[in-house]
């Protein structure tokens, strides 16, 4: 039995710095994608995202600001945000905390 089929140690895969104040560690596999996370100081989120996200805050708070309502996220709280025009969003850091998010997502094709 290979164990890595079934155990993923987040600790053995390469940090990826993707913008100003965002790193994450992700793996791909049949179609979906695993992302690991890290907001901090220097985010901002400046258009408005259409993307769906399912996830779970494992630390930090954030708010998520959407057209018509503010929702807000501490530890122990998961999102799921389907995609589209009704459901854009921001995501804002509160009082420049380290936010890190576990975000199951699927591979778009």
């Amino acid at each position: 039995m290979n164990l890595n089929a079934y155990l993923i140690d987040f600790d053995l895969i390469e940090r990826e710095f993707v913008a100003v104040g965002v790193a994450q560690k992700q793996l791909i596999r049949n179609n979906q994608k695993l992302r690991l996370v890290e907001f901090s100081k220097g985010f901002f989120e400046e258009h408005w995202c259409l993307k769906g996200h399912v996830g779970y805050v494992l630390s930090g708070e954030m708010k998520l600001l959407f057209r018509d309502k503010v929702v807000f996220f501490k530890p122990g709280n998961a999102l799921w945000i389907d995609a589209g025009e009704e459901n854009q969003h921001k995501m804002r850091l509160i009082d420049d905390q380290t936010v890190c998010l576990l975000l199951f997502e699927s591979i778009e094709g």
